[in-house]
């Protein structure tokens, strides 16, 4: 994103002899920015500064902070930060595996998609063009939801790496239990109000009765 920070891993070749590594975004000498090599991997490891504007400029580096690569075959993407808006369902069980739909803004321009849950962990999400949406699975939580929702802030990064800020929340609930409902049976054309008894429920705007499950 724009408001930079973002950790750029780099690999290719001849990088063990630099003594002072810097990476160029754009050729201003204001867009440099410090570098570190790793022996272990053999790579290059450094952030990206802040930009004004959202734009695709070439990606240089240099051993000695003076010369630097060229020939524009690399490019490095700068986005205006996205922002969650709203996500569907708003909750599920603590077991987690509820499909969740984010909307947002700035979500398409992403290449590498999680979703994070609060402390609960992250996990990896996918892009779909067709409605504009993120998706991704909520994972287990470890909280004692038993009593009362356990909601959570639910982020969404496009490049793995930097999250939203939104503070959409998702809530956590022990799943629901049926003890019992009532009628058991009505009229085929349905129209029937039926009240279910249990445990665990909780008020939400997801709320399905489903009658009828084909596997």
């Amino acid at each position: 994103p724009t408001s930079g920070d973002t950790v750029v891993l780099i690999s290719g070749a001849n990088f063990w002899s630099g003594s002072d590594y810097r990476c160029r975004y754009g050729n201003s000498q204001v867009d440099l920015t410090a570098a570190t090599y790793s022996e272990e991997h053999g790579s290059l490891r450094c952030l990206t500064g802040t930009k004004y504007d959202a734009e695709v400029v070439e990606l240089e580096i240099s051993l000695n902070s003076q010369q630097f690569t060229s020939g524009g075959s690399f490019t490095y993407s700068f986005y205006d930060p996205p922002a969650v808006t709203t996500i569907s369902p708003t909750g599920g069980p603590t077991s987690g595996g509820t499909l969740i739909r984010v909307w947002g803004d700035g979500l398409g321009n992403g290449m590498v998609y999680n979703c994070s849950f609060g402390a609960d962990g992250v996990v990896g999400a996918t892009y779909d063009a067709s409605d504009g949406t993120v998706r991704c699975d909520s994972p287990s939580t470890a909280s004692d939801c038993s009593s009362s929702v356990c909601d959570v802030s639910m982020e969404v990064a496009i490049n793995s790496q930097d999250f939203t800020t939104s503070n959409v929340q998702f809530g956590y609930y022990a799943p629901p239990q049926m003890s019992s409902f009532t009628p058991s049976a009505g009229i085929f054309y349905g129209n029937v109000t039926v009240e279910v008894d249990g445990s665990s429920f909780h008020d939400t705007d997801d709320l399905q009765c489903w009658f009828g499950r084909s596997e």
